[in-house]
């Protein structure tokens, strides 16, 4: 899965999640459940920080989609990157973000936190967007180019990461209770719009210069481009009120791992999360490379296949609720992860001669079965997380989730570079490594159910749920 891919989703799932916890089936807001006059306005400090914490989801839904995804591996191909090295590159925001899981216990140290998290996000940005864009002008041989992509990669992820935990305590304060579903679902809806309206004009710039000499100036064009509304973001975010933080006894570092493993529902729940997040990533470090590099796509092609995805979240919902009511979330998870198996193996049968009738038929019904199974496992990791001291189990499953995410990347890329010349070939038909490995997710959704339905009996896991 891309990038922008797992970014989309998430937040399509927590749209149905909230949905969920209301009591409500569907997707449909009123303009009482949305609010948006209220929601958005520069009435009080409420209002202007909200008005700012809607810019940001925005802007970074836009920079998702101009920076990342076919794009990114787009700007890494044309800089000599390979199919093991642009594996390297996908696993190392993953391993940084579990190391920044402790970043809270450092940003408990400052009482007033506005321009240490506004000089974060700026070195995060200047690190992730600038300076990648400049280390192909700066260094030309290829090893040296993969080291410093490495290195700033696992800093500016590790940055990314305390500053998005210190936003999170002070923008919770603009939204209260009473008002955080509009909030979420308003906000979701409007980067929708934005983020995958522009990615879909970008990929149409992009395309319209393929094959000429201006094409990777586009590419570097929007990477400079998402930089400048990058910084203009990390801006704005400094200028809402700043309210003091609670004083707290600070947690030890070891209780986001004892405590965890100590609970035997939710220490299941993390295999299972993990064995989930493994599958999921063992082809997507080289796919995308694959889809551009032997299946030739276009950037306007997949894009527009991915701005289906919220649509069809949308007309589904309503039978993802009650899929879930009735099977139960470990259930429907199991269920709607095992399904997709079969699309799955038709994922790996793409290749150039079919590219143009397959992946769209294969993508969009993973557009349909990932309507229910995207939007359990979002919720499952909390199903049985205990209520007190909650923030060290939401620590450990974001632990569990990248060490399973990485280990997966880790895998897929280890597989390439020791089988570079592969080809299956099966009934006819030729299968490449990358092919290979879109296999091995498709064992994956038949592996995870399996072990999924096997811990919910033994453990009676639906039984404690948190949310």
């Amino acid at each position: 899965m891309f990038a922008a891919d797992l970014f989309l989703y998430r937040a399509c799932c927590g749209i149905i999640i909230l949905q969920w916890q209301k009591g409500t089936v569907g997707m449909r807001l009123t303009r009482r459940d949305l609010g948006l006059r209220a929601l958005y306005n520069f009435g009080d400090d409420m209002g202007k920080g909200r008005c700012t914490m809607l810019f940001s989801v925005v802007a970074q839904n836009v920079i998702a989609w101009m920076t990342g995804s076919l794009f990114y591996t787009s700007f890494l191909l044309h800089n000599g990157i390979n199919l093991v090295n642009i594996g390297i590159i996908t696993a190392i925001p993953l391993l940084s973000n579990v190391i920044a899981v402790f970043s809270p216990f450092i940003l408990e140290s400052f009482p007033r936190r506005r321009y240490l998290l506004m000089a974060g996000r700026i070195t995060y940005y200047t690190l992730n967007l600038l300076c990648i864009t400049l280390v192909p002008e700066i260094f030309r041989d290829p090893s040296a180019r993969v080291t410093a992509f490495v290195v700033l990669l696992f800093t500016a992820n590790i940055v990314n990461a305390m500053c998005g935990c210190g936003y999170t305590v002070w923008h919770l304060n603009f939204i209260p209770g009473d008002l955080r579903a509009g909030y979420f679902a308003s906000s979701t809806r409007i980067a929708y719009f934005f983020g995958l309206g522009l990615g879909v004009v970008s990929a149409f710039i992009a395309d319209s210069f393929s094959g000429s000499p201006h094409e990777y100036t586009v590419v570097v064009a929007l990477r400079y481009i998402a930089y400048a509304l990058g910084i203009t973001e990390a801006i704005l975010l400094a200028l809402p009120r700043e309210f003091p933080y609670p004083q707290t006894n600070k947690p030890r570092f070891t209780d986001i791992v004892t405590k965890p493993l100590k609970h035997p529902k939710f220490r299941m729940t993390m295999v299972i999360m993990f064995i989930y997040c493994m599958g999921q990533n063992v082809s997507s470090g080289a796919l995308s490379a694959y889809l551009l590099d032997q299946a030739h796509v276009t950037f306007t092609f997949v894009q527009l296949i991915n701005f289906m995805y919220p649509v069809f979240m949308t007309i589904f919902a309503r039978s993802s609720t009650n899929t879930i009511r009735r099977l139960g979330w470990y259930g429907a998870f199991a269920l709607y992860t095992f399904i997709q198996f079969p699309t799955t193996i038709a994922y790996a049968c793409v290749n150039a001669s079919n590219v143009w009738i397959l992946l769209p038929v294969v993508r969009l019904t993973q557009h349909w079965m990932g309507a229910t199974a995207n939007v359990a496992a979002q919720n499952i990791p909390f199903l049985n997380a205990p209520r007190e001291n909650q923030s060290n189990y939401i620590s450990f499953n974001a632990i569990t989730s990248n060490l399973g995410a990485f280990l997966g990347v880790s895998l897929g890329t280890a597989f390439i570079k020791y089988n570079p010349g592969l080809d299956w070939n099966v009934l006819g038909f030729h299968f490449c490594n990358v092919q290979a490995l879109v296999l091995a997710w498709a064992a994956f959704q038949i592996i995870v159910p399996a072990v999924t339905m096997l811990l919910l009996k033994k453990y009676r896991l639906e039984e404690v749920q948190s949310t």
